[in-house]
């Protein structure tokens, strides 16, 4: 797979190594690359992020690093990974005063325990996500954290909940149909 963060070598005027290497510049690529649906580019490219934070900051980044690597992992199935990521991010948003940056990662975090359990961190993610994705009009975490819900419903054999909840994921309009 290309990786959006490494230059064409047939560029003949390729960006600036620094630069290109710079925490931004990888976590713009690393988005750019799951967007694309490059989900191992933006795997590899989000660990280089969360690297280049770690080596050289700015600290106000590592909590996006985590999030947008956790969202490749996540849709890698790196589920244990997503869930350590999210989790360390979590934390780092707390810290670092990123109130926006946690509803993403508790949306992460909804839709790992979605997969692999426990049912009640499941819920409980579900409940910070879309308890702070409403006031601050976060349509993606909340659509994420629906999802997860649905999932759970899912799980438990509740079929006619989970439809539900997804029904409105996928109808036209404002704030329906993220999907």
């Amino acid at each position: 797979d290309p990786d959006p963060a490494d230059p064409d070598p047939a560029d003949p005027d390729p960006p600036d190594p620094v630069s290109r290497n710079a925490p931004a510049a990888l976590l713009r690529a690393g988005v750019a690359a799951l967007v694309l649906g490059e989900v191992a580019v933006a795997c590899r490219t989000g660990a280089r992020a969360l690297a280049a934070v770690r080596t050289s900051g700015p600290d106000a980044l590592l909590p996006q690093a985590l999030e947008h690597l956790a969202y490749a992992e996540l849709r890698a199935g790196l589920h244990a990974g997503a869930r350590a990521h999210a989790l360390e991010g979590l934390h780092a948003a707390r810290r670092t005063g990123q109130p926006n940056t946690s509803v993403h990662l508790h949306a992460v975090l909804a839709l790992a325990a979605s997969v692999e359990g426990p049912a009640e961190a499941c819920a409980a993610h579900c409940d910070a996500a879309l308890a702070g994705a409403g006031p601050h009009g976060l349509a993606q975490p909340a659509t994420l954290a629906t999802w997860a819900r649905a999932r759970a419903d899912l799980a438990a054999g509740r079929s006619e909940e989970a439809a539900a909840r997804l029904g409105p994921l996928v109808r036209p309009g404002p704030r329906q149909g993220h999907f």
